[in-house]
């Protein structure tokens, strides 16, 4: 097959997505690109595998990376987290927030638009990003949202000045499911299981201002029916998904002390969670990042069943590597890494499972072993 021609331009830094069309589920499609009509790459050429039709029930494994470290500020270790995060030949890989820790916030618009370009760029580059590339990259199929730390800098909210840079640049360079005018939320469906991906960023009001109803993480800029916290509540009520995956950049799981997280939201968590629990919405899941180290809940403090995915290669030693709140708080399957700066790299594994109806957490260390594992039995 070949797919339609696509200009770029200096405008868009020579960036641009093609469609490609009429693929078949459950199908393993090799690529190559042409530039000027010259092939660019050569075997063993990149491939990735079509989801299920969204009328079947199938046996699904989702990877979960979160919190990436960190290219021109560390002189990074190697880490194994992405070759066998790539070794568990996942149907698609979540890239949960701080995609990369550089802060590409921006002395103006042009130099925010700069360094929000280079830190992708940075990111897909074999040679600056040699196992992510190799080993995710050009092999599966993709979704991602931003958090503090790609959006602009450390604990950024919807002040932030060249926000509306940042969902341009994502955009550019990013293979999006469809996104707002208005921020990086998006969903999507493979199979029995739907995902929501949230932007706590962008529509946060700051997180100094007093917990009470007019406080928002999802819509701070009062968009309404237009906004994401009406989006989530209509996508979960609407969804014909046997499992509603909530995708959360901040901690879900009330008992932490991080204020940057729900914590510092209660009243707008508890609206969600009421919502669920009055329109009697079932199976709903989180799964969550930013802490830099692991965790799971079975719902008694979360709510809803959690799993806290570790950072992905944070170099253990350095201000940002395990845990950066204290106070990690309760999760009833247990924790992954310490409140000390040891090192605690890893990812999540999913497994949605049929015959019976199921889903399996998993949070595994940088070397594939499993550290934490908890079954999520479906309710009907």
């Amino acid at each position: 097959m070949v797919s339609s021609a696509a200009t770029t331009t200096l405008t868009d830094d020579f960036s641009t997505k093609i469609n490609l069309d009429s693929l078949s589920p459950s199908t393993t499609y090799y690529l190559d690109v042409l530039v000027n009509d010259t092939p660019q790459l050569t075997t063993p050429y990149p491939y990735f595998k079509t989801f299920p039709s969204e009328s079947e029930s199938a046996d699904l494994k989702i990877v979960h990376l979160t919190d990436f470290c960190c290219i021109r500020r560390y002189k990074l270790s190697p880490t194994n987290t992405f070759v066998n995060a790539g070794l568990e030949n996942p149907d698609v890989v979540l890239i949960g927030g701080d995609f990369d820790h550089r802060n590409p916030s921006g002395t103006d618009q042009n130099d925010a638009r700069v360094q929000k370009r280079d830190m992708f760029k940075d990111l897909y580059s074999p040679v600056t990003s040699t196992t992510f590339v190799n080993s995710i990259l050009r092999h599966y199929p993709l979704a991602h949202m931003w958090d503090d730390h790609d959006y602009a800098t450390n604990n950024s909210d919807k002040t932030y000045l060249y926000k509306s840079i940042s969902l341009e640049v994502l955009n550019e360079f990013f293979p999006t499911y469809a996104t707002s005018p208005y921020g990086d939320w998006q969903k999507f469906r493979i199979a029995q299981a739907e995902f929501f991906l949230l932007d706590s960023r962008s529509q946060r009001d700051p997180k100094k201002k007093p917990d009470n109803a007019d406080k928002s993480m999802l819509d701070g800029d009062n968009l309404g029916v237009k906004g994401q916290l009406e989006w989530l509540k209509q996508g979960l009520l609407n969804s014909t998904a046997t499992w509603k995956f909530i995708v959360s950049p901040v901690v879900f799981n009330p008992t932490t002390s991080k204020n940057d997280s729900w914590a510092g939201y209660l009243t707008e968590r508890a609206q969600i969670v009421n919502f669920a629990n009055q329109n009697n919405i079932k199976n709903i899941l989180v799964i969550s990042g930013d802490l830099h180290g692991g965790g799971i809940d079975n719902g008694n403090n979360s709510d809803f069943p959690e799993m806290l995915v570790p950072q992905s290669n944070l170099p253990s030693g350095t201000d940002i590597s395990c845990f950066t709140a204290l106070n990690i708080g309760k999760w009833s399957q247990g924790i992954y890494g310490s409140d000390t700066l040891s090192a605690c790299q890893g990812y999540g594994v999913i497994e949605v499972l049929t015959n019976p109806d199921r889903v399996v957490l998993k949070v595994k260390d940088s070397n594939g072993e499993s550290r934490l594992s908890y079954t999520v039995p479906f309710s009907p």
